[in-house]
């Protein structure tokens, strides 16, 4: 991916040439290990928590503040502030994309759609507006069964599949080394969000919230989404470099 200015302006100026190239694949390398870190730590945390609890000792109330900031089950910390970033990078990359690829190719409303609905989505990992959905249920108004404990996965799945359906012809036109890419993204990524929340939803079930085997499962979850939105921050920027990028920074 490669960002360069010309060396003059509108106005005639002269400016020094620079050039400027950035890897996608170091990009989504570091973004990964950010993330696979971030992964590592909440469950090391979560397991000095299990450890205490089972040896009959609590750590540190410093400590287990520090375990609630880094688990990736919990709201608004660390790891919810990382996903968030990452939807919010893919929603202005989607931008990018329909700003500098044209008219004339692939049709510019869908890569703006794209974008509306990955904002929409961090804005939604910012707030947990999702877990609305599961009040009815964790009240017993609503008959389940073990894999449908949160009942936003429901509305999620018709959701997901809509979205799929409305974008084949998008993915259709798309280079296929841009489409497959995609697809891997989301498939990635809606397997860890709602795939493994169901299973997930099953542990709780049988076993509650505090204990090894639903720790694992949430923790593959988080693991699955980031790499999928990694994988999908990857795609946006290689079709990106296949056109480079002319611009050109003043100031007055």
């Amino acid at each position: 991916m490669n960002i360069q200015n010309p060396s003059k302006s509108l106005y005639g100026e002269k400016f020094n040439y620079t050039h400027v190239s950035l890897s996608t694949r170091a990009i989504a390398l570091t973004l990964f290990g950010i993330a696979f870190l971030l992964i590592i730590i909440s469950f090391a945390g979560m397991y000095a928590r299990l450890y205490a609890s089972a040896q009959g000792f609590q750590w540190h109330r410093y400590i287990e503040h520090l375990i609630d900031k880094t688990y990736v089950d919990s709201e608004l910390n660390i790891p919810t502030f990382y996903n968030a970033c990452l939807l919010l990078l893919s929603s202005v990359l989607l931008q990018l994309v329909k700003l500098i690829k044209g008219p004339s190719q692939v049709k510019r409303q869908h890569w703006s759609i794209l974008s509306i609905i990955f904002l929409l989505l961090a804005m939604d990992e910012s707030t947990s507006f999702h877990e609305l959905l599961n009040v009815s249920t964790l009240q017993g108004n609503v008959p389940t069964s073990k894999y449908l404990h949160w009942t936003w996965v429901i509305p999620g799945m018709l959701f997901v599949v809509a979205v799929f359906v409305f974008f084949i012809p998008f993915l259709l036109a798309l280079p296929r080394r841009t489409a497959s890419l995609m697809i891997l993204a989301g498939a990635t990524y809606v397997g860890g969000a709602i795939g493994l929340e169901v299973i997930g939803s099953a542990v709780i079930v049988d076993e509650g919230f505090f204990n090894l085997h639903y720790s694992l499962v949430t923790h593959l979850e988080e693991l699955m989404e980031m790499t999928g939105l990694v994988v999908f921050i990857y795609c946006l920027l290689d079709y990106i470099s296949k056109k480079p990028i002319q611009a050109t920074v003043t100031f007055n």
